[in-house]
């Protein structure tokens, strides 16, 4: 079984993720939870503006593949 979840992500001053949400779904609820689980716990580098750290939004694409 194979999938892909477009998440879509706020990243915060400290390089935590602030929030996330489904932006193309799996079709599957499953997969689309361990997607948002999984990207939930990411630590960034964050965004900067000249030296100072900003909160940015972005986008990832979650691939998986089970055996």
């Amino acid at each position: 079984m194979r999938g892909s979840v477009g998440v879509g992500l706020t990243i915060g001053v400290d390089g935590s993720v602030e929030s996330v949400w489904i932006n193309d779904s799996s079709g599957s609820d499953t997969l689309d939870q361990a997607a948002l689980d999984a990207v939930s716990s990411w630590r960034f580098e964050p965004a900067r503006r000249g030296n100072e750290p900003i909160s940015t939004t972005t986008s990832v694409n979650v691939e998986f593949q089970l055996r």
